[in-house]
């Protein structure tokens, strides 16, 4: 019984490590979020893109420029994608907890057994579904980076 209480443990540990993982994902993406806002803003403030026009219309103008833009969105669009609501699974049904802890509570074994294939199956979903996050965020960083480059390259080659 001992032993079975210390998997039911561990599992409960990992659950809510999985649970840390996700808020600080989340809390990261926010942080970059903000770090994205605060680049773009001391770009726009420092580039006057409408005073020489004509540098723009060549093919190496638009390129980057174009780059520049997509590079932009695309980061800002996966940064904000970790934010969307997420399927997150939970070991036991919170709006019926009373009623299947009462119905349950004779059989400590089968509560028992019932709480650990809940655990595992809502540690492998939230496990996939914070990994899917870090790829997200990934991602954006990357794409942040090519925006950066491509805004040197307007810089220097303009």
């Amino acid at each position: 019984m001992a032993k079975d209480n210390l998997k039911l443990e561990e599992l409960r540990a990992i659950f809510n490590r999985e649970n840390y993982r996700k808020d600080s994902l989340q809390s990261k993406a926010s942080y970059f979020l903000g770090v994205i806002s605060i680049v773009v803003t001391i770009i726009c403030t420092n580039f006057n893109l409408f005073n020489p026009i004509d540098k723009y219309f060549s093919y190496v103008g638009g390129f980057i420029l174009s780059g520049l833009i997509l590079s932009f969105l695309l980061s800002l669009g996966f940064c904000a994608f970790i934010f969307l609501p997420k399927n997150y699974t939970h070991p036991f049904d919170f709006d019926n907890f009373d009623e299947s802890v009462e119905d349950l509570d004779s059989k400590n074994d089968e509560l028992e057994e019932l709480l650990e294939d809940q655990y595992i199956t809502s540690i492998k979903t939230n496990h996939d579904l914070n990994n899917q996050l870090v790829v997200n965020l990934k991602i954006s960083v990357i794409s942040f980076l090519v925006f950066l480059i491509f805004y040197f390259l307007m810089v220097c080659l303009l």
